[in-house]
């Protein structure tokens, strides 16, 4: 099992904060994504949540489809699912021009237990096993404050993330 919580800063309690985030099951597989909106849209009169949790159900809907549509067997034979599923939302996101932009970090555990984590920007994901650190993924970064992020007014694209393999994640 797993459980979430979002506690916004108080200061953009209101809007209920600028992150979003998704966790999803199919066929074996977990799905989970944490989007970091980029606060300084908010400035120019834009939400920075909207960019981030449109792309987080964009996210969802293109796990199912590579979890169902492509079949159980066939859907994880991609060497890199993760790169694959950002790259088609994104797509999408582009289609919809969307003012904003936004951090993502999203992993995918499968049935064999390997952890496939994708991550563009300042977030990141971090394993502890027994109290010990057995896995961190690192910030991308242009200059301080200023990380990797996908949206409008970016440069940055779904393959300038880091891909992670974390083999027999069970043990």
């Amino acid at each position: 099992d797993c459980g979430w919580s979002s506690i916004p800063h108080p200061a953009k309690v209101d809007r209920g904060g600028e992150d979003a985030h998704v966790v999803c099951r199919c066929n074996g597989a977990t799905f989970s994504a944490v989007l970091d909106g980029v606060g300084g849209w908010a400035e120019l009169g834009i939400d920075p949540a909207l960019y981030a949790r449109t792309l987080a159900s964009r996210l969802a809907h293109e796990f199912a489809q590579m979890a169902t549509k492509e079949g159980k067997r066939e859907a994880w034979r991609d060497d890199r699912p993760l790169l694959t599923i950002l790259q088609r939302a994104f797509c999408h996101m582009e289609e919809l021009q969307l003012s904003g932009s936004c951090t993502v970090c999203i992993s995918l555990l499968l049935p064999n237990h390997k952890l496939h984590c994708l991550n563009l920007g300042d977030s990141g994901l971090h394993i502890i096993r027994n109290g010990e650190s057995i896995f961190r993924t690192t910030e991308q970064q242009h200059y301080f404050n200023c990380p990797f992020q996908l949206g409008m007014g970016s440069d940055d694209q779904p393959e300038d993330a880091d891909y992670f393999i974390i083999e027999q994640l069970a043990q």
